[in-house]
């Protein structure tokens, strides 16, 4: 916690430099080194409440320099004079001092207590050499070892015995040898626990799995009977009683379908105790895992000063390699091949919670339904200057006069007119709250670094469950939604997510946002719904956004040279609007300057495709039908075609996706197979014709490939139009007879994932699972779901 406050203040420190152009140079390396000495390795183990202390204590202080420094710098930048320049930035100095050595002799003391507990450690380690020489049968030593499980324990003790009705999976994850079985040993010997519930069974699994050995064992039995009858004999037996099975040592997820259907869910509280090495296993068994936003992750990660970061590495890179660490260590795990999700299991995150409690990190406020201790143990304190997640209206008022650094709305909250008396907030997540206009007092939040807002106007007497919004409204787009320009007073700002609700259909109310908005230095991160820039026309002088890395929901009226010779270093860019928005840029899309870019997007709402072209046609009644839709879109004076030309492709582009009612040609799409670091194509929804006989030129560098809901009837292709393609998912093409046979010899294929295409389909791709195993003696996986009778 101390390492991420004095990190968070280094970098204020910069942003401060870049906006008033002052030299605080000395105070950064000053907060370098002492920075240098919190990263070394502590290496002492135990209690360390003493240290702790210290850490929250380094913490307040940096936390309060940062406001400081915010504060004072934002005074140095508006100054009028030189003399109240001058004046500003000695009051920012001579802070900036006090502060520094604050930090500086709380770190003494630290330093203190630390090497004191070394000390500590080198006398019980001589101690231990000395005990050493003892004979082994002269020591009497405990059956179960449990050394740092602890914690562990007591949180999967609380897991198993408390909670809901339903059957639930409680897993152990890790490498070999971390003592996973000892664990799971412990639990199911406790004396709390074998009173808790009314059977106890056991079972080892291992890599050579047998399924009647495992029935055998949770029945505690030796019978000759064959599986299906040990399969019925052991639902019987656990059927109305409140049992816990320990699962150890379980390799594969075929294993845990063989053996939870024999393990029935009596709606009394009964629970399952995995052990395994594989986090697929975990993940497939339970479904009790927390979802998290990668993207998200990275954000907050990003403004909350989280990642140390080398000057040669952007923050994103960073954050992006912590989570795959995680991920390595079983900590979090992929939500699923298709997401940009991860997962943290309960356990886990109460665990994590627990710790977080301790050094004043994080607080999740819960209502007075909420069954879990640790969180309902948890207090606000007003000078908190730590995390709140917040649930319900009843906990928000009771931070009212928090001063907080983040706060993060996660319940679903009704539409209220939302104050704002976070002054020091530093993360502002309000996407859980519908605001009806833009709050005026967020422009007052300067030290604002994330900043996530759900709006919508007050035209709600104009709707109904069964009306459409009158055309008047949507032709009018600059009375809907404004964004006040005075948004750039929040000079800090790095994340801005502005959002209309899930309930409203999509093109019914864009935001028109000021062109102050390309005056914020520090953007990082721009996420929008529909929007409509007020008009601007870059200049020389125009400051240039080289901070930004991603921008999501931008108009493609605005998709000019002009417009994106501003963000040199964008990575990530999306691009959505309706169809009129596309009709006027047309191919017309100019990316010459975006060398950086790695992932474009293209999203047409099929909604409000759907709205435009009826109000073009309104008396025809076959709209309704997506072939209808097709034969319009590729009406010449609707022009929804792409791709944009060739050398209108960034050349370091790695993922491109297509999302809506565009018509293309499939022998156009060379274009996109000429990309020479293309390495991911999603088509989504898409009208194509019925036929793709993929060019010559292929996909060379491809390895991800999506295919959803296209009219596609034949595929024609082989191994060498797609090389390296990895993994292959096909959903929702309906018309789809077959995948090209000629797959089989694409040696890189790992993974066919097909949902609701014909069986035909399916049919295929178990063809070509088995002549892969046939021929070259490998393996690949093929998932299909919901396969359709036709």
């Amino acid at each position: 916690m101390a390492y991420a406050a004095i990190t968070c203040l280094m970098r204020t420190i910069n942003q401060s430099m870049e906006l008033t152009g002052c030299d605080l140079q000395p105070f950064y390396a000053k907060l370098e080194s002492l920075r240098a000495i919190l990263d070394e390795s502590c290496d002492v183990t135990g209690d360390l409440e003493a240290l702790t202390r210290l850490e929250v204590e380094i913490a307040e202080v940096a936390y309060s320099a940062e406001d400081m420094v915010d504060s004072k710098s934002i005074k140095v930048s508006l100054a009028e004079t030189a003399i109240t320049r001058t004046r500003a930035f000695w009051k920012l100095c001579c802070s900036l001092e006090q502060g520094v050595e604050r930090i500086d002799s709380i770190m003494k003391k630290w330093m203190a207590v630390r090497n004191w507990y070394r000390k500590i450690i080198d006398l019980k380690a001589q101690t231990f050499s000395l005990a050493s020489t003892i004979p082994e049968h002269a020591v009497e030593r405990p059956e179960h070892i449990m050394v740092g499980h602890e914690n562990a324990f007591k949180m999967m003790q609380d897991q198993l015995t408390r909670g809901e009705r339903e059957r639930e999976v409680v897993s152990i994850v890790g490498m070999g040898g971390i003592g996973k079985t000892t664990l799971a040993t412990k639990l199911y010997s406790d004396p709390f626990i074998m009173s808790h519930f009314d059977i106890l069974a056991k079972a080892t699994v291992s890599q050579e799995y047998c399924p009647r050995n495992v029935l055998l064992a949770l029945l505690s039995s030796t019978s000759d009977e064959p599986y299906d009858q040990l399969a019925d004999r052991l639902q019987k037996h656990l059927k109305g009683k409140r049992y816990l099975a320990v699962i150890d040592d379980i390799w594969t997820t075929g294993a845990w379908d063989d053996i939870q259907l024999c393990l029935p869910d009596c709606n009394n509280r009964s629970r399952i105790l995995l052990t395994t090495r594989n986090g697929e296993v975990a993940e497939y068994a339970s479904l009790e895992d927390e979802l998290i936003s990668a993207h998200k992750l990275v954000e907050l990660w990003a403004v909350e000063g989280f990642l140390k970061v080398e000057e040669t590495k952007n923050m994103e890179e960073v954050a992006k390699t912590c989570i795959n660490e995680l991920i390595d260590r079983s900590l979090i795990s992929n939500g699923g091949k298709m997401t940009s999700y991860c997962k943290m299991h309960d356990l886990i995150r109460e665990l994590c919670l627990k710790e977080a409690r301790k050094m004043n990190f994080v607080n999740v406020l819960r209502g007075k339904s909420d069954q879990n201790s640790c969180a309902q143990s948890i207090q606000c304190s007003s000078k908190s200057r730590g995390r709140i997640g917040i649930h319900s209206e009843e906990e928000l008022a009771r931070c009212r006069s928090s001063e907080a650094h983040s706060i993060i709305m996660l319940g679903s909250f009704q539409c209220f007119a939302l104050e704002l008396p976070f002054k020091l907030v530093r993360v502002l997540d309000l996407a859980s709250v519908d605001c009806e206009a833009f709050p005026s007092g967020i422009l007052h939040l300067i030290h604002l670094r994330y900043l996530a807002l759900c709006l919508y106007p007050l035209l709600k007497q104009y709707r109904s469950s069964e009306e459409e919004i009158p055309s008047s409204i949507i032709d009018v787009p600059s009375s809907i939604i404004d964004i006040p320009p005075s948004i750039s007073s929040l000079c800090y700002l790095q994340t801005f997510i502005l959002r209309t609700p899930f309930h409203f259909g999509y093109g019914e109310y864009p935001f028109i946002l000021p062109s102050e908005i390309l005056t914020m230095p520090q953007l990082r991160h721009l996420h929008l719904s529909w929007n409509y820039l007020r008009y601007y026309e870059p200049t020389e002088k125009s400051l240039v956004l080289k901070n930004l890395q991603c921008l999501s929901g931008w108009n493609p009226f605005n998709c000019t040279g002009s417009a994106f010779g501003l963000f040199p270093n964008l990575k990530k860019l999306q691009i959505s609007g309706d169809p009129k928005d596309f009709l006027i840029r047309k191919d017309q899309y100019d990316f010459r300057y975006l060398h950086q870019l790695e992932e474009l997007e293209f999203i047409l709402s099929n909604k409000a495709a759907k709205c435009f072209l009826e109000r073009i046609t309104p008396s025809d009644s076959t709209l309704e039908t997506p072939l209808m839709l097709q034969r319009i879109i590729k009406q010449p004076k609707l022009g929804l075609s792409f791709p944009p030309p060739p050398d209108a492709f960034p050349q370091n582009l790695k993922n491109l996706t297509l999302k809506g009612l565009f018509f293309l040609l499939w022998k156009d799409l060379s274009i996109v197979g000429k990309l020479p670091k293309l390495e991911s194509l999603q088509l989504i929804n898409c009208r194509g014709g019925w036929e793709w006989e993929v060019a010559e030129e292929g996909f060379l560098r491809l390895k991800f490939l999506l295919l959803n809901q296209l009219d596609i009837l034949y595929w024609s292709a082989s191994s060498d139009h797609f090389p390296c393609l990895e993994r292959l998912f096909l959903y929702g093409c309906i018309n789809l007879d077959s995948i090209p046979q000629e797959f089989v010899d694409i040696t890189t294929l790992t993974l066919i994932d097909i949902d609701r295409c014909r069986k035909s389909v399916g049919n295929s791709a178990k063809q070509i699972q088995q002549d892969i195993q046939d021929v070259y003696g490998g393996s690949i996986d093929v998932h299909i779901h919901r396969p359709l009778s036709w």
